[in-house]
């Protein structure tokens, strides 16, 4: 290395030509850059696909549990709404069974006999059970005959009306 020690050479740069760059190979044909573009645009596209699937399946998923929801609901309310239907209809058949007595009052003894048909066909309809569909049977089968005393009709038509009281309680206010 005497060349360095030189104060002739301390300026000079130890290599007398400058490095040039040599390019890293050719630039990509049209046709790379054209299938790079692709992809990215088909990546871009299959993210875009993928993130609609996932948010499209929540929504799914959030509306399926509305709906099963909305129906365990829809059932209840049937549920409650049959058993009003089946008290109306239980309490129309004890207005039967008054309307019966207020026609044997009057000596209606055939009008009679229909509310009482009528009372103990709505109480069947209502699909009784137990006590109540015991007194549904007696009344259904009950008739009443025409006579000068008509006590043991109405004490039966009074222990109908009674019994169903019972049976069905009055509301409170």
């Amino acid at each position: 290395m005497p060349a360095l020690e030189n104060e002739e050479n301390k300026d000079k740069p130890v290599v007398d030509k400058p490095v040039e760059k040599k390019p890293h190979g050719r630039p990509p044909s049209k046709s790379k850059r054209m299938l790079i573009a692709g992809g990215a645009i088909v990546a871009g596209l299959g993210a875009a696909y993928g993130g609609g699937r996932l948010q499209g399946h929540a929504a799914v998923g959030e509306s399926e549990e509305r709906i099963a929801k909305s129906e365990a609901e829809a059932q209840s309310i049937k549920r409650d709404l049959d058993a009003a239907k089946a008290k109306a209809t239980q309490l129309d058949a004890r207005r039967h069974l008054h309307l019966a007595l207020m026609s044997m009052e009057q000596r209606n003894f055939g009008i009679a006999q229909e509310h009482v048909t009528n009372a103990g066909a709505l109480l069947q309809s209502t699909s009784p059970e137990g006590e109540l569909k015991k007194l549904a049977d007696e009344i259904r089968t009950f008739k009443l005959t025409a006579s000068e005393d008509q006590s043991k009709e109405r004490q039966a038509l009074l222990g109908f009306a009674e019994k169903l009281d019972k049976i069905l309680p009055p509301a409170k206010p």
